[in-house]
């Protein structure tokens, strides 16, 4: 699936988009994208056909590779940049890359964001909004909006999606209207650009994020099986490779180099297929890492070998059904034939030669790719001979990787990627159709509003209540920003300081008398200058006090202009609440530094304005702040990450009405994505154990209320046990082998921190939460069975009892 980025890489935040009308002009082909993809899958072979009677030229390099067979078909990386071939390869590899690449598939070395991922990075966990149609044309599309405030504007992240092309950009809204602009009214701007012929109508369904990350990691993984074959000298044909029992120390030595040699009976890492609990797949096998990603060689002399199994099927199935391999050519006079080994799936080989009487150390690389696979890299022509050593490794690794992934987006798969997706895409569709009314989000979304404020106006209120509650906020920002401007310009008005956090620390500057006002643990430590025993120990003074340093110490309420107010269940102040904030650069309202500055000096001295200063260990930066910024300016925002930290903060200093609005926020912060963040971020507060059982009860209800099928392994793994159990516990409708997995990978992490054994836990909670018998028998095989979890016997009675269900009142 195609990709079309307007947006900057996460990590550094810079360009949004290209020029607001080049955004426009992409959405406005992107069906025209869609079609020209679909096309094209269906006429490949005849561009194909055409570009190799077009290249008529032939190159001395490769058309007489000294180490692979030419054969038709195939077409051989060439180390030389003026290729003819190569150049027509190039042409192909662009036509299919550009045309429909998979969503994501860059042919990049794993360092951008995938479009697989933007979704997951740049929507799931904020607040969004999901709409869907069925075109006639090009099926199933998804558009989803964000609402950013960035580079002090507003703008609308945007991505639409099909089967067959994605596109992902940011548009300022002031391109479509500066008044307020309801959703509707957007959504319909942007298919009458995409020129949609079928209405897209809102997803209100809590699972739907859930289900749109996963239809994005279908055919996104980190984990690689590939193929390594090794061959002497004369060897050509598939029996003759399969029937090396031994390999040479020279081989010993670059599988050493190439990664880790691991046993495989109770390896606990990605297997690639490979039997870890009965050496029924051999008993090592050769293991690496590149970055986050993990590849599981299948090493021919390594696999099982079998005198009576004359095709060396053992061996076979294996490699067979790799997409990449690896051919390590020990050999001078020999030449590899890409079609030697009969295989549907085998798409692409890097041939490593050596010749070890003349330079065993020295490295030589080719590589053969059938002709539907584009071109990837690293390139040959920048380099194809090596020494010994890590580059080699890393050079391959990075090879391998990226040629399966080109493999990918070859016709044969790219058609099953989008057949597979499309149905996805489609089921989702029905599913949010089927749903019935009372499990959908009631509320229509807020309008979009310029300068990233929202109207908290729904269509039951009148025009005049909209006004006056309109005037209501912009008066509440007017006064954020003249206070912040007053302690920018005058931070010696701030007269305490606060230190916060337990690693990473940052400094925030307060008035004592606001605080006072507000709090009445702050004005017992603050104004009275007398704590109790308690409130000492919640905020403990390190009896210091330190002169200002204004250019480093940004106040708490040094905030921007963008606010999204609403409306709290108090009459006493405007408390936001909205999912999560925007990550642009004018969100940023706090300065953070890990080493506190010194104390300004003046000619010399010390300057005489101090401050009484605090450390603040039991709460996060982001909470305090939150807190400091309800204190000094009767607002702020909620978020689910720092909710639970800011309902605990409020019990601590006695601030009941922050109180009272975090707990009616509960259920509004709570989707089938950011209950992991709350249950994550109230787990650390174990100091308060009725606010954590308050917390888990509500979000035990809302499990028991929403469809989730798929549990976010990497995220349930981080819970405590009691939110861990909670999640077991009310997700009903959770497969059994996401359970298995999210069981094992929790066991895994938490059996160290608990001092248990790893096994023991995960038995435990194996047979307290999974349904073994709601599995498939391969699930049972191939999930269940290689963890040793569970007993054989026990596998073989689910299995027997699924067979013939007439067993189970025997078993």
């Amino acid at each position: 699936m195609e990709n079309k980025n307007f947006t900057c890489d996460k990590q550094n935040g810079g360009n949004l988009a290209s020029e607001n009308s080049d955004f426009l002009a992409i959405l406005g082909g992107f069906k025209r994208e869609c079609l020209q993809v679909n096309d094209f899958l269906e006429e490949e072979r005849e561009f194909r056909d055409k570009e190799e009677t077009q290249s008529g030229e032939k190159c001395k390099i490769c058309s007489s590779h000294p180490f692979i067979l030419a054969k038709a078909g195939y077409w051989i990386e060439c180390t030389d940049k003026n290729c003819p071939k190569m150049k027509s390869v190039l042409h192909l590899s662009d036509k299919l890359v550009n045309s429909f690449r998979d969503l994501g598939s860059s042919g990049k070395i794993c360092t951008k964001v995938l479009p697989e991922e933007i979704y997951e990075n740049y929507f799931y966990g904020s607040k969004h909004w999901n709409y869907s149609c069925r075109d006639e044309k090009i099926g199933p599309v998804i558009l989803t909006i964000k609402q950013e405030f960035r580079q002090s504007k507003d703008f609308l992240r945007i991505m639409v999606r099909s089967s067959s092309h994605v596109i992902h950009g940011m548009l300022p809204v002031s391109s479509i209207s500066t008044s307020p602009y309801s959703h509707e009214e957007v959504v319909q701007f942007l298919s009458s650009v995409i020129g949609l012929e079928a209405q897209l109508k809102p997803i209100k369904i809590s699972a739907a994020p859930a289900e749109l990350l996963r239809i994005d990691k279908v055919f996104l993984k980190d984990e690689y099986k590939v193929g390594l074959l090794y061959v002497k000298e004369g060897q050509t044909t598939e029996e003759q490779i399969f029937n090396n029992q031994e390999h040479s120390q020279a081989f010993d030595d670059f599988l050493d180099l190439l990664g880790e040699r691991v046993r495989l009976k109770g390896f606990s890492e990605y297997r690639g297929g490979l039997d870890i609990s009965n050496d029924l797949t051999g008993t090592h096998s050769v293991h690496a890492k590149n970055g986050n990603k993990q590849v599981m060689f299948h090493v021919s002399t390594l696999l099982p070998f079998e005198k009576k199994d004359t095709q060396k099927l053992q061996r076979k199935r294996h490699i067979g059904n790799d997409i990449a391999c690896v051919v390590f050519l020990e050999a001078a006079h020999t030449q590899f034939d890409p079609e030697c080994i009969k295989s549907n799936f085998l798409h692409t080989f890097v041939v490593v030669q050596v010749d070890v009487s003349t330079n065993p150390n020295k490295y030589t690389v080719s590589v053969v790719s059938r002709k539907q696979v584009p071109f990837y890299g690293p390139s040959l022509a920048e380099k194809s001979t090596f020494k010994k050593g890590p580059e080699l490794k890393k050079w391959l690794l990075n090879k391998v990787i990226n040629g399966e992934v080109a493999c990918h987006k070859a016709p044969n798969f790219a058609k099953l990627h989008q057949r597979t997706r499309n149905q996805l895409m489609e089921d989702l569709l029905e599913s949010i159709e089927k749903s019935p009314v009372d499990t959908r989000e009631k509320r229509d979304p807020f309008p979009f509003r310029d300068h990233g404020r929202r109207s908290q106006s729904s269509s039951r209120f009148s025009v005049s209540c909209q006004e006056s509650l309109q005037e209501t906020f912009e008066s509440t920002d007017q006064m954020v920003k003249d206070f912040s401007s007053l302690l920018g310009e005058k931070s010696q008005v701030a007269d305490v300081r606060f230190i916060v956090g337990k690693s990473e620390k940052k400094a925030f500057l307060g008035v004592k008398a606001i605080m006072a006002a507000r709090s009445s643990v702050f004005r017992k430590l603050l104004v009275e200058d007398q704590a109790s025993d308690d409130c000492q120990k919640k905020i403990s003074s390190n009896g210091t006090t330190s002169p200002t340093s204004p250019r480093n110490v940004v106040s708490s309420w040094n905030i921007t202009s963008s606010k999204l107010p609403g409306s709290s269940r108090s009459k006493k102040f405007n408390l936001n609440k909205h999912r999560s904030s925007s990550t642009g650069e004018d969100d940023v309202v706090l300065a953070a530094f890990s080493d506190l500055e010194p104390r300004n000096q003046k000619n010399g001295k010390q300057e005489n304005n101090a401050q009484q200063e605090y450390i603040i260990d039991e709460f996060e930066p982001d909470v305090f702040e939150a807190l400091l910024r309800y204190l000094h300016t009767g607002s702020c925002h909620i978020t689910s990450r720092i909710l639970p930290g800011l309902l605990c903060a409020a019990q601590c200093y006695e601030i009941p009405e922050v109180k009272q609005v975090c707990v009616d926020s509960i259920e509004e912060c709570l989707d089938a994505s950011m209950f992991y963040t709350m249950l994550q971020s109230i787990d650390q507060y174990t100091s308060y154990p009725e606010v954590q059982q308050m917390i888990r009860d509500k979000i035990a209800v809302f499990l028991t209320e929403v469809e989730i099928k798929e549990l976010d392994i990497s995220a349930v793994s981080l819970l405590s046990d009691k939110s861990f159990n909670v999640v077991l516990s009310k997700l009903n409708k959770v497969n059994e082998v996401s359970k298995f997995k999210a069981i094992v990978e929790w066991s895994k992490i938490w059996s160290s921190k608990m001092d248990n054994s790893m096994d023991e836990m995960a038995k435990q909670l194996i047979s307290q939460f999974v349904n073994l018998s709601n599995m498939t028998p391969t699930d049972l095989l191939e999930v269940v069975q290689p963890s040793g979890l569970v007993p054989n016997e026990k596998l073989m009675v689910v299995m027997a009892t699924k067979a013939d269900p007439s067993l189970s009142s025997t078993c």
